[in-house]
């Protein structure tokens, strides 16, 4: 099912079928340094598809698969998901996507979009991101985001900043 499209990019449910098309980003140490779950197997890879299609059946959202429209091609997955921290269940805002289409925009594109379709759509009010304060990569997105810092904290033994963005929030 497709979501939402911007000029470059198709944003769709994940499928069982994007097995393969994530092995190079979730088994890659690069793409995966700052993440909790570090590189990935294609089992765990088949675990980890299954559990966010059934986000979707239970809660309507999930992350989305990010399809190049020129390539036809998947290069990465951006969306909301719940998440609970210190004490709270947030709806955390996360992408990831293979090496070559970083520093090209697509991130950026793919997260706005996200964003969009979250407070627009799912009539949702407030998304976190939470991010390894040495990740400076997705700092860079948080801020062109428009996301506002609100606290360190810890996730799964790993210190994290939190930014924030609610749907009602002034522009910088």
């Amino acid at each position: 099912m497709i979501l939402t499209t911007t000029p470059r990019l198709l944003i769709r449910q994940l499928e069982e079928t994007d097995h393969d098309a994530l092995i190079p980003i979730l088994s890659d140490k690069d793409v995966m340094q700052y993440s909790t779950l570090g590189p990935i197997s294609s089992e765990q890879i088949t675990l980890w598809l299954d559990e966010r299609i059934a986000l979707y059946d239970r809660l309507g959202f999930s992350v989305w698969a990010v399809i190049l429209k020129e390539e036809d091609k998947l290069i990465g997955f951006c969306g909301i998901k719940p998440i609970d921290l210190d004490g709270l269940r947030e709806i955390e805002i996360m992408f990831r996507f293979a090496k070559a289409y970083w520093n090209k925009g697509y991130a950026f594109e793919a997260a706005q979009a996200c964003k969009q379709y979250a407070f627009d759509t799912l009539a949702i009010n407030s998304l976190i991101a939470i991010v390894d304060p040495n990740n400076e990569r997705s700092l860079n997105l948080i801020d062109k985001l428009n996301m506002t810092y609100e606290k360190d904290s810890v996730y799964k033994n790993f210190p994290i900043r939190v930014y924030r963005l609610n749907k009602f929030n002034p522009p910088k």
